[in-house]
């Protein structure tokens, strides 16, 4: 008996990621920016597909497109940061540069796909660990922001605006 459709999906997207990441750390061919987009891209898609938003809550599987949404929105987010970094997709590129050339100058629509992405790793990382990591990222990027707003003595710190913190999490190789 051979398995359904959607686990076979699963296991194809897995050996991908596995011989893509064997492939490219022997025989790189993409950017780093690529490269993190590809792994993250595949990574997300399969936890969307294999954990289930509520897990041991059995009256919650209709919620099953709600996994496929953010699967297919991770492919998105994804995809469009591979397109942008990569020299081969250049005709498709915002600005006619790189994402990684337009650092610290990103498009809006850049903004919105990064913190969509942003907010996709936190959701994974939710399902597969439990709150307590998203969490404590959550506090860190509030304060990352709010910092300024803390008392000085407490933990002194300019701040960095929503952009940058969404540039340097998720569009650019640092994150």
């Amino acid at each position: 008996m051979s398995p359904p459709p959607s686990r076979r999906l699963d296991r194809v997207l897995a050996v991908g990621l596995a011989l893509f990441t064997i492939a490219e750390v022997n025989y790189p061919q993409l950017s780093r920016q690529g490269e993190l987009a590809v792994f993250a891209g595949v990574g997300l898609v399969l936890c969307f597909l294999r954990v289930p938003a509520w897990r041991g809550r059995p009256g919650l599987r209709g919620l099953r497109w709600l996994d496929r949404g953010l699967a297919a929105a991770s492919a998105l987010t994804c995809g469009y940061v591979l397109v942008q970094s990569e020299p081969l997709f250049e005709r498709w590129w915002s600005g006619a540069a790189s994402l990684g050339d337009r650092a610290g100058a990103e498009t809006r629509l850049d903004l919105v796909v990064g913190g969509v992405g942003l907010i996709l790793v936190l959701e994974a990382t939710r399902r597969t660990l439990g709150p307590a990591l998203p969490l404590l990222a959550v506090a860190f990027l509030a304060y990352a922001h709010l910092g300024p707003s803390l008392p000085g003595w407490l933990f002194p710190h300019r701040g960095y605006g929503a952009e940058r913190i969404v540039a340097q999490t998720f569009l650019h190789s640092q994150g």
